[in-house]
Formats: C-alpha cells, sequence, structure tokens
C-alpha cells in the first residue's frame, strides 16, 4: 500500500444499506438527519492515514454511476448480490481487493424499513427488564440506569429531553406522562439504525448478552461456575432479593399472589415457563390456586434440588439460565452472585477458598414444626470492633458461636451477650464449635453450662464446625 500515490475505495451496495450515511458520518462525526442519493467523493489526506497515503472514498448510486469508477476502484466494499457485477466490470482475473461489509445486519428489513421480528423481540425484552416498576413506561430514572448499562455513560438530562421531542413529534402514543413507551423505545431505535446509527443498537444487544444472530450467547446464559463433588447449591440473599423484587414487579394488584396472568407475564422475558401447571400443587397457593410469595420462591428452591438430584451434575443449574432471563445481570455483574453452596456442602471445598470469596450469608429451607422456613444465616464480623450496629442487630436469634479449643473463646461471646443482648428482647442462642476435637478449659467464671443455667437459657447446642 505504501507504493502507491493513493487508494480508491469505492462504496457497493443496493439502495438504503447505509453507504452514504457511513461517509457523511466519517466527515462530520455525526448522523445526519436528512441523506441525500449520494454523497460528494471525499479524500482523506496522507497525514491521517496509517500508510501516509491519500485515501479517496467515492459513493456508488445506480442512478449516476458508470462502469468506469467500478473499473478504477482500488477497494471495493461490496454484499454478494454485486460480486457478479464487479467480475462483468473488471473480469474474472481481476486483482482489485474485494472487502465483504455486513451493514446493519439483522436489524432492520429494508422491504419495509422496520426493524426485523427478531431485533424487535430482542429489543421488547430489553424494554421489559428495564421497566423496574412495570407500568410499561421508561421513566427518566429507568431511563439514565439503561444509559449507565449499556454505554457507561451519563446521559444529559437535556439530551434525554430532546430524545423525548423527537419522538413525540415522530409518532403518537411514544411518549405517555413524560416516559417513553415501549412503541417510543422501537421506533428510536429504528430511527438509529435508519439514519445509520445501527452501533447503537448493538451496543444495547451486546450489553443484554445477544450475538450476532441476535441470540443470548452461551456465555451469558451459563456463566463459569463449578460446584464441588458431592455438594449442592442455593440461592444467596441476593438471588432471593432479586426473586422478590421480580414477584412484586408482577404482582400488579399487590395482593402477595400472581394470578395467570400476572405469572405468564412475569416469564414473558423467558422463552418457556420454567415450571409447569403442577407447580399449584406443590407449593403454597392461594383459594384461587394462584401462587403466593412464599410459594414462588419455594418453587425456585425445588427447581435447584431436582435439577441436582436428577442430572447429577456438577454444571450450574438451571436457575442462573432463567436469571439470565429475567435480567438478573440488568442490576448485578453475574447471575454467578445469585447462588451459593448449601448450609450442607463440603466443609472440605470451602477450606480451599480464601477468605474474602466466602459469603457472609447462607439461606436454607427447613423443617419448623411441621412447616417449611426459610433459614438464613448471616455472619457477623466482630473481631476488629465488638460494636453491632442496628442493622446486625436486627435478627430473629443471635446465635453465640464459640470454639471449644480455644480457651478464650467463650469469654467473648459471654461478654457480647452482656453488651448486646442482656437487655434486649431478641432469643439467643450459645453454640460450641469444634466439638470434634478435645476441648480445653475455658477461661471465664462460669462454665458455659452453668452461664446458660444461671440465665435460664436452653442448654448450648454442640456442633462439629
Amino acid at each position: 500500500m505504501s507504493t502507491k500515490s493513493d487508494v480508491r475505495i469505492l462504496l457497493l451496495g443496493d439502495p438504503g444499506v447505509g453507504k452514504t450515511s457511513l461517509i457523511l458520518t466519517l466527515v462530520s462525526e455525526e448522523f445526519p438527519d436528512e441523506v441525500p442519493a449520494k454523497a460528494e467523493e471525499i479524500t482523506i489526506p496522507a497525514d491521517v492515514t496509517p500508510e501516509r497515503v491519500p485515501t479517496h472514498i467515492v459513493d456508488y448510486s445506480c442512478n449516476t454511476e458508470q462502469d468506469e469508477e467500478t473499473l478504477q476502484a482500488e477497494i471495493v466494499k461490496i454484499t454478494t448480490f454485486w460480486l457478479p457485477y464487479i467480475r462483468q466490470c473488471r473480469g474474472e482475473e481481476h486483482s482489485n481487493p474485494i472487502i465483504l461489509v455486513g451493514n446493519k445486519s439483522d436489524l432492520l428489513d429494508f422491504s419495509t424499513m422496520e426493524l426485523t421480528s427478531l431485533c424487535k423481540k430482542a429489543l421488547t425484552r430489553i424494554f421489559k427488564i428495564c421497566d423496574l416498576d412495570n407500568d410499561h413506561l421508561l421513566n427518566d430514572d429507568e431511563v439514565h440506569l439503561f444509559q449507565r448499562k449499556c454505554f457507561n455513560a451519563p446521559l444529559h438530562q437535556q439530551a434525554l429531553d430532546d430524545v423525548k421531542s423527537i419522538v413525540k413529534r415522530n409518532i403518537t402514543d411514544g411518549v405517555k406522562e413524560n416516559a417513553l413507551t415501549l412503541k417510543g423505545f422501537l421506533f428510536l431505535h429504528t430511527l438509529f439504525i435508519q439514519r445509520g446509527r445501527h452501533e447503537t443498537t448493538w451496543t444495547v444487544m451486546r450489553a443484554f448478552g445477544y450475538d450476532d444472530r441476535l441470540q443470548l450467547t452461551r456465555d451469558f446464559l451459563y456463566p463459569k461456575i463449578m460446584v464441588g463433588s458431592g455438594s449442592t447449591t442455593e440461592l444467596s440473599l441476593q438471588g432471593i432479593q432479586f426473586l422478590k423484587m421480580v414477584f412484586n414487579k408482577y404482582d400488579e394488584d399487590s395482593d402477595g399472589c400472581l394470578s395467570p396472568p400476572e405469572l405468564q407475564n412475569l416469564f414473558s422475558t423467558c422463552p418457556v415457563m420454567p415450571w409447569g401447571q403442577d407447580v399449584n400443587n406443590t407449593v403454597c397457593t392461594n383459594p384461587n390456586g394462584w401462587i403466593t410469595s412464599q410459594g414462588y420462591l419455594a418453587q425456585w428452591a425445588t427447581i435447584e434440588f431436582i435439577y441436582f438430584q436428577v442430572n447429577n451434575t456438577s454444571d450450574v443449574p438451571r436457575t442462573i439460565e432463567f436469571l439470565a432471563y429475567l435480567g438478573y445481570q440488568y442490576l448485578h455483574d453475574s447471575q454467578v452472585s445469585a447462588i451459593q453452596g448449601h448450609l450442607g456442602r463440603n466443609l472440605r471445598y470451602l477450606a480451599t477458598l480464601e477468605r474474602e470469596h466466602l459469603s457472609t450469608f447462607t439461606i436454607n429451607l427447613v423443617q419448623v414444626y411441621g412447616q417449611e422456613k426459610y433459614l438464613m444465616l448471616h455472619e457477623v464480623d466482630v473481631v476488629v470492633s465488638e460494636m453491632l450496629n442496628p442493622t446486625e442487630m436486627n435478627c430473629d436469634v443471635a446465635c453465640l458461636l464459640y470454639d471449644v479449643t480455644n480457651p478464650r473463646s467463650f469469654e467473648f461471646c459471654a461478654k457480647m451477650y452482656l453488651k448486646h443482648f442482656i437487655d434486649s428482647r431478641i432469643p439467643v442462642l450459645f453454640v460450641a464449635g469444634k466439638t470434634e476435637y478435645p476441648a480445653v478449659r475455658q477461661d471465664f467464671e462460669m462454665t458455659p453450662a452453668q452461664f446458660c443455667q444461671n440465665l435460664n437459657f436452653h442448654p448450648q447446642k454442640i456442633l462439629p464446625v
């Protein structure tokens, strides 16, 4: 290339594929509102090209161009439809390089200049995920969150107001209550693509896990995570909170249950329902047979349990896949944070993990007087400071765990009780840990058993942990 005095690039292609828009955008660094049938030839000076060679870019129009320009082209950008035309004009043995460029691929139906069905389906799903309050509108806060998620940059309020003004001028029902409707959201992307700004829509697609075929990628649906041998997984606190948020979002009448239409709407961002009608016979429902919030969460726990029992695999459970469909990654980095090892998980495996990789929360479904309850354990680090904040004190039961092999361990627990819990109404349970090892005498004025007896506590619990 460096031996040539200049390079001539001819853009070939059907009308409307974006040839002229690409040239005008290159020149002005802006996306033009009005696009002529053909752009004038432009020249890029040698001092701004990598090879220090002047570059000429020529736009092709079926109504104005002659074969001579095709014959003179040094680099030709075409679609497959034009290859026979190039061979006809230049000959079968021509040596001009040809670059095939797919512009606005899979996003627009050129016969109608409307979004393709796949593109519309993907954008509709994205809209539903971003509509956090399920009012079928994207308010300013939701649009700003969408902007940061997709483009990692803020959107100035004036720019957002200008966008809504454009929508109002062009279509009806695109803006409602000063918020974008689905119709307005789809119109904006149609407008972006028609004006050659297809990279905007592709950036959005990538942010929500879509590939070139507008399908969710495998890496997005199934992030790499391995479960230790003999272990299962359960939902983490973040996972539970997300699923609760989704439930409340689609519980439109706030009755604590999901009617069939509400349940169908909840899973409208998923390709299929994760469970069938038999769910009504296995979890808590109201008198109408509608799944309750408790039954909804219990069903997710059941899905994970059945998955491991049936598949006997260490792969990611199906719950992870559906968390991706529901939009978990829109609010979190990865759906991996939505699961964690089971309470009965392999402790040898946990021992191999670094401390910072261990969660301070764990949740499990347990039986309490014949009823299923979710048990959440929260580890509170009081090694650095013996103070407990109000959030940490907001519990149903306080469990003080001491190490039977450490002579100073129970003293610490006793002081924590006398400092924080002696005058509170919070039930307290003392637990002796590491009882599989020989116990040592505790350096305290009373033995643990005597301490519990004097305070009329239940006897301490003995656990080999």
